[in-house]
């Protein structure tokens, strides 16, 4: 009974890491280094709008959440599930900040949320390991206060060493969600704001 618990135990074992090493065929990676947590090591978001005096920056630390796979078997099926703190958005800029978190009504409504379920396009781990890059697009949705929209999101993935880098921008416009405008009278905001985005999926070590 016992080596029939060793030899389940080693073949459960020899399965997860063959997974998480991400499994080739014909020397290409076929999948990506997934699942993968979303956190300020490997996560970064940040958005900008134009304004009477100039463009705004800010950014998103302490993005939280996880991208897998729904089919482990599918490249495709990419899930991912993201959560931002509207308190932690950043513009350089404690007035401009306060505002922003007045309208967003950041107390009733404290996270941000991004979800995105499929690549519609067809890359693939072995597609961007042999060109180096390609574009696709996620279905996805943004939550912001009680207001969801969904949209189709353009992405770029890019090989680096043992990773996969994916981009993409998303512009909105925040009245849209409810949001209040913010302008005031010497100085307007442009209605859409452009989300930025960057995640890298690194191999196990």
């Amino acid at each position: 009974m016992r080596n029939i618990i060793v030899v389940i135990l080693i073949c459960l074992s020899s399965t997860l890491a063959a997974y998480a090493e991400a499994p080739k065929k014909g020397g290409m990676v076929q999948h990506w280094f997934t699942p993968a947590i979303l956190s300020s090591e490997n996560t970064s978001v940040t958005f900008e709008l134009d304004s009477t005096w100039h463009t705004v920056h800010g950014q998103v630390p302490g993005v939280s959440g996880e991208v897998s796979l729904k089919n482990p078997a599918n490249p495709l099926s990419v899930q991912v599930s993201a959560k931002m703190k509207v308190s932690s958005f950043d513009t350089d800029s404690n007035m401009r900040d306060s505002k922003m978190r007045d309208v967003m009504d950041a107390e009733s409504f404290p996270v941000v949320t991004f979800i995105a379920d499929g690549l519609k396009k067809n890359c693939t781990p072995a597609l961007v390991l042999k060109n180096g890059k390609c574009d696709d697009e996620l279905g996805a949705s943004l939550t912001i206060r009680d207001v969801t929209k969904k949209f189709i999101v353009p992405v770029s993935i890019s090989s680096a060493e043992n990773a996969f880098l994916v981009k993409g921008a998303l512009p909105i416009s925040w009245m849209e969600f409810g949001v209040e405008d913010p302008s005031i009278l010497i100085a307007s905001v442009d209605p859409t704001v452009t989300i930025h985005f960057e995640v890298m999926l690194k191999a196990p070590q």
